[in-house]
């Protein structure tokens, strides 16, 4: 398999884009890394557009270039839009996937040595209800 790698100029232009990184080293990214200009600048206008029409407002307004997120993202991963589901945080998207699955007395989920502490907490109400775990 052949890993596509950055060049030097290609981490550069990244750099250029990340304000942050002029000022410290950021390791603690578990919740979000640091913000690049352009991601920086759409929120800042959305902001903007939420105080001149309202939250709902702006959300619906700017619904159009939402869409292009899922079909963006498709082409880039090689799937169709409707097979991608974005939720706002890991562990959202977690207990989403696994309330959804209808678990059985007897059933057994087998995790890794490093859970999020929010996963493990959900882990532990579901093992009271209905599951063992193992690793």
């Amino acid at each position: 398999m052949n890993v596509p790698s950055l060049s030097r100029q290609d981490i550069a232009v990244l750099r250029e884009d990340t304000p942050g990184v002029s000022q410290l080293i950021h390791f603690n990214n578990a919740g979000t890394g640091l913000a690049l200009k352009p991601v920086l600048d759409a929120v800042k206008q959305h902001l903007d557009l939420e105080a001149q029409l309202g939250g709902y407002e702006a959300a619906a307004a700017n619904k159009p270039r939402m869409d292009t997120f899922y079909t963006s993202l498709a082409a880039l991963i090689g799937c169709k839009p409707h097979s991608i589901a974005y939720i706002e945080n890991a562990t959202r998207a977690w207990d989403m996937a696994i309330y959804g699955i209808d678990f059985r007395q007897g059933d057994r989920i087998v995790t890794g040595r490093s859970e999020c502490c929010n996963q493990v907490k959900m882990s532990l109400v579901l093992q009271s209800r209905y599951v063992t775990y193992g690793r």
